[in-house]
C-alpha cells in the first residue's frame, strides 16, 4: 500500500466573493450624516471590515449586514470615491459629493434669552463673516466667526422659531431655537390636598413682586382671597366650586405650568384592570376613579417599579405599558402625594427578551471599550441598542447573540445598562463612572450686589447638566433655587437671608467650588426704589394740531415690562451716589435734585449701575455718548417711556388715579396750587405707582427734540442726533396745561434750571 505524501490532491481553500456596492444614499454628504450603502457580500457582520470615503477611514457604523452598511460620514473637505473593504478586498467605487452649503448642527443648548451668547457649530460658515437670523430676525452682533463655529448675542425681538446662517452665496438649513420668556413656574405646593377654604401656598418663580391683576386658578375657578404673594411665593385659599386638579398661576398673558391639589377626600381609586397578568411591554388599561384628567407628576408603580410609557390618562382610565424591572405584585396609582388601593398582577417572563448575565467590568470610563455577556441579543440591526442609564450608546465594535462589545459614550452617568433587541428590553445591571469628576470653578457673577428675590448669572465650569440633591447653589450657608441649569451658567435666585456680605459657591457631586464674594442687598440700602409697568400700546403726543409739537398724535407699543423711579431723584439719593455733590438751588434733601446738566444725570445713572453691581448703559467721551440697549443698568426714560408711565392709561392731559384721569391738583404741584419747589412723593400716585409725573420738578429724557410723525412705532429709543434734549412734565412754575401729559420742552444738554431734575429706569 502507498501512503501519498505529496500534493497530488490539495485541498482548495473557499472563495471569498468581491464586495459590491449598487447604491448608496444620499450621495451629497457632509460630515455626521448618516449614510446607507446597499450591495452584496459584505459580511454579517464588520469585524475588521471598513469602509472609506476617498483616503479617510470611517469611524462611527450605525449597522452592518450582507447588503446594507449605515455610517456616519467622518470630517471630509472634499467630493471624492466611497469603498468597501472586506477581508482585504475592495469592493467597485461609487462617487459621492460634498455639500458645501452651510450646516448647523447644534445651537448653544437649544434655547436661551434675549441678550444671550449663543454658540452655533456646523460645517461650512466660510471664514468670511455672513448674517445670523434668529426667525427672521437679523443679529447684528457677532463675537467669533469660523468655517465651523459662530459666537452670536440673541437680538432684540427675536422669537422662537429657526435660525439660519447666511453666507455671502448660500443659506443654512432651519434650525428651530426657543427664546425664552419669564413665565411663572410652579415647583410645589404645601399641602397638596385640601379643602374648600384653606389656604395653600405656591412656591416658584417669576410670579411676580406684587399681585397687581395676576391670580391663581384651581382646576379653572378663579381665587379671589390671597394673604402673600411674592416673586417666589403666594399663600392662597382654596375657592368655593373648586375641585381635584391643576393649580396655575397666571402673569400678565403667561400661564404657568401646573401642579395638582386634591380637594377634599377625593383619593385615587382602583376598580379594575384590563389583564391580571401580562409581560414587561404589555399594556394594560386602570379603570377607577380621580385620577385626575391629566398626568402632570402623577404615575403608576407595578410592584414598587415606576411605569415610564403612557398613552392615556383620564380621571377614570389609564393606559400604560408594565416597565422594565417590574415583577408580581400590586399595581397602585399615585396621585399628588395620595397613593390608591393596590390591585394584583403577575409579570410573565418572556424568554426571548435580551439578558444580560454579565459584564466585563462594572467600573470604567468615557470611552472604554466593554463587553456584555448573554443570550438572545440576535445580530446587529438598526433596532438593536445599548443604554447606559438611558444614554444610547452610538458605537459597537461587534454584536453577537451571546456578547456584545460596546463603546461607553460621551455623557453616560452611574447607573444601569440595558439591551435592546426590536423593543424587547433586558435586565438591567448596575454599573459607575470611574472617571473623576472635575471640581466647579466660579469665574463670574452678575450683578454683584442685589436684594433677596434677584435672579443672578453664575458663569464658570463643570457645573454639571443639572441641579439635584447633591448639586446646588449657596449663599453662605443657605440653598438657593435654580431657575436654569448647564455645564457653564447658572440662573439662581438670590434667597431671602439678612444684608450683607456673603460668598457663593456652588456644589456639584458634593464637590464644592470657589467662592466668590456677593453683596445682598436689604430693602434698607435701595437707593432708588422702583415700580414696574407692565408692557402695552398707547397714542402718544395729542390728537389736536393746536398743541403744536406734540402733533400728530401716533400709535406706540412697548414689548417688555419696564421698572421706573417712584419719585423724582432727590437731593439725599443725588448725594449718597455722587459723593455728597449737590447742584440744587434750593437746598432740601427730600426736594427733588435740580440745576443738573443732562450728562451729570447720566453719569449719576452709571454710578449707581457700579454701584449695585449692573452693566452701565452709556459710554460718556465728552461730548459723545453711546447707549448700550442690552446693559441692566439704570438710565433715562425715553421720551416715549416717559409719556406712557405719565399717562398710566390715560388717553387726556392728566394721568389717570384710581381708573380714570386724575384732578390735576391731586397728582401735581403747578401754579393752581404751588409756588415754591416740594419734598418728592408728597401728593398721590398715577395708577401705575409714580409721584409728581406732572409738576413739581420738570424731567430729563433720553431723546434730542424732533418733530413726530404719524407712524407707529415699537420700543422706540428716540432721534440718533439733534440740537436739543427734551424735558417732559412741567413745573411748579407752570400752569396745569403747562404740565400736561403730552407737553414737550427742549434745553440744551450742558445747560441747567432750577426747575428741571430727572427720574430714572431700569429695563426689567
Amino acid at each position: 500500500m502507498f501512503v501519498s505524501c505529496g500534493d497530488d490532491n490539495p485541498v482548495t481553500p473557499p472563495t471569498q466573493d468581491q464586495p459590491e456596492i449598487s447604491s448608496i444614499s444620499p450621495q451629497v454628504v457632509h460630515a455626521g450624516l448618516e449614510v446607507t450603502i446597499s450591495g452584496k457580500y459584505f459580511g454579517n457582520i464588520r469585524d475588521t471590515s471598513k469602509i472609506y470615503f476617498s483616503n479617510t477611514a470611517v469611524v462611527t457604523y450605525s449597522s452592518w449586514s450582507s447588503t446594507q452598511i449605515k455610517v456616519i460620514v467622518p470630517y471630509i473637505t472634499a467630493s471624492g470615491k466611497l469603498k468597501v473593504v472586506v477581508g482585504g478586498l475592495s469592493s467597485n467605487e461609487v462617487d459621492y459629493q460634498l455639500d458645501d452649503s452651510p450646516i448647523i448642527v447644534s445651537a448653544g443648548l437649544g434655547h436661551g434669552e434675549v441678550g444671550d451668547v449663543v454658540e452655533i457649530l456646523g460645517l461650512n460658515f466660510t471664514t468670511e463673516k455672513g448674517q445670523v437670523f434668529f426667525n427672521e430676525i437679523n443679529a447684528t452682533e457677532i463675537s467669533l466667526w469660523s468655517n465651523t463655529r459662530i459666537l452670536v448675542q440673541i437680538p432684540e425681538n427675536a422669537k422662537s422659531g429657526n435660525i439660519f446662517v447666511k453666507t455671502t452665496e448660500m443659506e443654512s438649513n432651519g434650525f428651530y431655537f426657543i427664546i425664552d420668556d419669564n413665565a411663572p413656574v410652579i415647583t410645589s405646593l404645601s399641602p397638596t390636598q385640601a379643602n374648600v377654604g384653606d389656604e395653600i401656598t405656591i412656591s416658584g418663580n417669576y410670579f411676580g413682586v406684587t399681585q397687581s391683576a395676576s391670580y391663581v386658578e384651581f382646576n379653572g375657578i378663579k381665587a379671589t382671597a390671597y394673604t402673600q404673594w411674592s416673586n417666589s411665593s403666594i399663600k392662597v385659599k382654596v375657592p368655593a366650586g373648586a375641585t381635584s386638579g391643576d393649580v396655575t398661576v397666571n402673569v400678565g398673558t403667561l400661564e404657568s405650568n401646573g401642579s395638582y391639589l386634591i380637594i377634599g377626600n377625593n383619593s385615587p381609586i382602583i376598580t379594575t384592570l384590563s389583564a391580571t397578568n401580562g409581560k414587561v411591554g404589555d399594556e394594560i388599561t386602570i379603570t377607577g376613579n380621580n385620577f385626575g384628567n391629566t398626568q402632570t407628576s402623577s404615575y403608576v408603580e407595578f410592584n414598587g417599579i415606576k411605569a415610564t410609557a403612557y398613552t392615556q390618562w383620564s380621571n377614570t382610565s389609564i393606559k400604560v405599558k408594565v416597565p422594565v424591572g417590574a415583577t408580581s405584585g400590586d399595581v397602585t396609582v399615585t396621585v399628588g402625594a395620595i397613593t390608591s388601593n393596590g390591585v394584583n398582577f403577575t409579570v410573565q417572563i418572556d424568554d426571548t427578551n435580551p439578558n444580560i448575565t454579565a459584564l466585563s467590568s462594572t467600573s470604567f470610563n468615557i470611552g472604554d471599550e466593554l463587553i456584555i455577556y448573554g443570550k438572545n441579543f440576535g445580530s446587529k440591526t438598526a433596532d438593536s441598542k445599548v443604554f447606559f442609564n438611558a444614554i444610547e450608546a452610538a458605537s459597537y465594535s461587534y454584536w453577537f447573540p451571546t456578547s456584545i462589545k460596546v463603546i461607553v459614550p460621551t455623557n453616560a452617568t452611574d447607573g444601569k445598562i440595558t439591551v435592546s433587541v426590536a423593543g424587547k428590553v433586558s435586565n438591567e445591571v448596575a454599573y459607575t463612572i470611574s472617571n473623576v469628576t472635575p471640581e466647579p470653578v466660579i469665574s463670574s457673577i452678575s450683578p454683584t450686589i442685589a436684594p433677596a428675590g434677584t435672579p443672578i448669572i453664575i458663569n464658570g465650569s463643570n457645573f454639571g447638566n443639572s441641579s439635584g440633591q447633591n448639586s446646588y447653589v449657596q449663599f453662605g450657608s443657605t440653598k438657593a433655587t435654580a431657575d436654569y441649569w448647564s455645564n457653564t451658567q447658572i440662573s439662581a435666585v438670590v434667597p431671602d437671608i439678612p444684608g450683607g456680605e456673603i460668598s457663593v459657591t456652588v456644589t456639584v457631586n458634593n464637590k464644592k467650588s470657589n467662592g466668590i464674594t456677593f453683596r445682598v442687598q436689604s430693602s434698607a440700602n435701595v437707593i432708588v426704589p422702583l415700580v414696574q409697568i407692565p408692557a402695552g400700546t398707547f397714542m402718544m403726543g395729542s390728537p389736536n394740531s393746536e398743541d403744536g409739537d406734540a402733533y400728530p398724535q401716533h400709535k406706540v407699543t412697548f414689548t417688555k415690562p419696564l421698572l421706573v423711579g417712584k419719585t423724582e431723584i432727590s437731593q439725599a439719593q443725588y448725594k449718597k451716589v455722587m459723593n455728597s455733590l449737590n447742584p440744587s438751588y434750593v437746598v432740601d434733601d427730600d426736594n427733588p435734585v435740580e440745576q443738573v446738566e443732562w450728562y451729570a444725570a447720566l453719569d449719576f445713572c452709571n454710578r449707581l449701575s457700579r454701584l449695585e453691581g449692573y452693566t452701565e448703559c452709556y459710554t460718556i467721551d465728552g461730548n459723545n455718548v453711546t447707549w448700550n440697549k442690552s446693559a441692566n443698568g439704570y438710565r433715562l426714560l425715553t421720551e416715549a417711556e416717559w409719556e406712557y408711565a405719565c399717562r398710566a392709561g390715560s388717553t387726556g392731559s392728566i394721568g389717570n388715579k384710581d381708573g380714570s384721569q386724575a384732578n390735576i391738583n391731586d397728582i401735581a404741584w403747578t401754579t393752581s396750587n404751588s409756588n415754591a419747589m416740594h419734598h418728592v412723593g408728597l401728593l398721590a400716585a398715577n395708577d401705575f405707582g409714580l409721584f409728581d409725573m406732572q409738576g413739581n420738578a420738570a424731567e430729563l429724557v433720553w431723546d434730542y427734540f424732533s418733530a413726530y410723525t404719524n407712524a407707529a412705532v415699537e420700543d422706540p429709543s428716540g432721534p440718533t442726533n439733534g440740537l436739543e434734549k427734551i424735558f417732559r412734565g412741567g413745573g411748579y412754575i407752570d400752569s396745569p396745561n403747562g404740565c400736561s401729559t403730552f407737553k414737550r420742552y427742549s434745553i440744551n444738554a450742558v445747560q441747567v434750571q432750577y426747575y428741571i431734575g430727572f427720574r430714572i429706569c431700569r429695563t426689567k
